[in-house]
């Protein structure tokens, strides 16, 4: 006899049947991206300095040395906030940290910003994200747009990379990838076998970039190896840099508005590669829109910006109280306001030590540059985050020294 059905049988059928015809449905009007792939890299606390391709000796970055012969380099390329979630937030939402209103780790993302990965997922990319430390995981808010999320603890590069790598291996249509490595980070600590420069703290940090280099030549090698790198979009950036007692005795970046700080990498390999030299000023500001054009496979808009506004938050740490301040790089000039009203001035293009203070020397391009930092204080509408993460992720934070 033929089996019996009953009608709660007949329902779930109907509902399967009406599933599997939506899914059919959904898949043939599912947008298609008219751009590349995309592959954007941060790696934390890289001064651009620090690389080859940006005039440093020492041989510590070979596999991003490489990729910039087929890329676009951009040698002024600053971030406008010195603190990974503030800097990262800015990357990919376009906004200054005075507009989206994250200005320490330990802070959410406001619902009311888009990011990045948000819009391309519209597009129709798949979106995974493999990121190395707490600071940018799911508790902030940064996970938005992600489709594959993965955050560590403090994860070393190669754990990382092999989290990419995996990703990679699956067939996948047009995608974003966003890969965030912590190594170059305090308390700079590389392997054994990346200690061979010396243990001051200068050695040890070129040698923990060395490792993250050596970890991105496996992802670039699985990139060619499934034939996705020659047509793909890959950045190669930093959130900030770091000061190694450039100034003041003073290690770390989030008290720091000094350019050793600010000045980070910013390396672009198009599709099919070509070569190029940019020398104009550009920012984190301008990425989103940068990226989001070659999405739509449109010209994209150069990122520049000059004057650059710079904020830095010095009641990020456990010990500062000296409130905010905020610097403007332009037209080679920097000019410095910090928390307590004193004021300097450099010229980055005869002294891009910042060793000279020009504020008495050239008293008139330091009230040029006042004002415009005043005109973009009061044009530049004050966001507010999200609220604060969880007790666990501060626990992990407290962990890593940023409570």
């Amino acid at each position: 006899m033929p089996p019996k059905y009953t009608a709660m049988d007949r329902r779930l059928v109907a509902v399967i049947f009406a599933s599997v015809a939506f899914l059919l449905i959904w898949a043939q009007y599912r947008p298609s991206p008219e751009g590349p792939s995309i592959i954007f890299i941060s790696i934390d606390a890289l001064r651009a300095d620090r690389v080859g391709a940006y005039g440093y000796k020492r041989p510590i970055t070979p596999n991003i040395d490489a990729l910039a012969t087929d890329s676009i380099i951009f040698f002024d390329h600053v971030t406008p906030f010195s603190l990974t979630l503030p800097s990262h937030t800015t990357m990919f939402s376009g906004l200054p940290a005075r507009s989206h209103g994250v200005r320490q780790n330990t802070e959410r993302l406001p619902v009311g910003i888009t990011l990045l990965p948000e819009k391309l997922q519209a597009m129709g990319y798949e979106t995974g994200g493999f990121v190395s430390a707490r600071v940018l995981d799911e508790d902030t808010g940064f996970s938005r747009g992600f489709q594959t999320y993965h955050a560590g603890i403090v994860a070393r590069a190669n754990g990382t990379i092999d989290l990419a790598k995996q990703w990679l291996s699956k067939d996948r249509g047009k995608f974003f990838l966003f890969i965030h490595l912590w190594d170059p980070h305090y308390p700079y600590d590389p392997p054994m076998g990346y200690r061979h420069f010396g243990e001051t703290i200068p050695d040890l940090y070129d040698g923990d970039i060395m490792f993250a280099d050596e970890q991105l030549g496996r992802l670039f090698h699985k990139l060619k190896d499934r034939g996705i790198y020659d047509d793909a979009l890959i950045i190669v950036t930093a959130d900030h840099g770091e000061s190694l007692a450039d100034h003041n005795d003073y290690f770390g970046h989030d008290r720091c508005a000094y350019d050793e700080c600010l000045k980070v990498p910013l390396i672009v390999k198009l599709p099919g590669g070509k070569s190029r030299q940019v020398r104009k000023q550009t920012s984190h500001t301008g990425l989103m829109e940068y990226v989001l054009a070659y999405a739509r496979d449109e010209e994209p808009p150069m990122p520049y910006a000059d004057p650059a506004f710079i904020e830095v938050r010095h009641d990020n740490t456990r010990d500062a109280t000296d409130g905010v301040s905020y610097a403007v790089r332009s037209g080679g000039l920097k000019y410095i306001r910090d928390g307590k009203g004193a004021e300097r001035l450099y010229d980055l293009s005869k002294d891009p030590g910042e060793t000279s203070d020009m504020l008495m020397a050239r008293p008139d391009d330091a009230k040029d540059l006042s004002a415009a930092l005043d005109e973009w204080l009061s044009a530049t509408s004050e966001g507010q985050a999200g609220g604060r993460v969880s007790e666990a992720t501060m626990e992990a934070l407290r962990a890593l020294g940023y409570v």
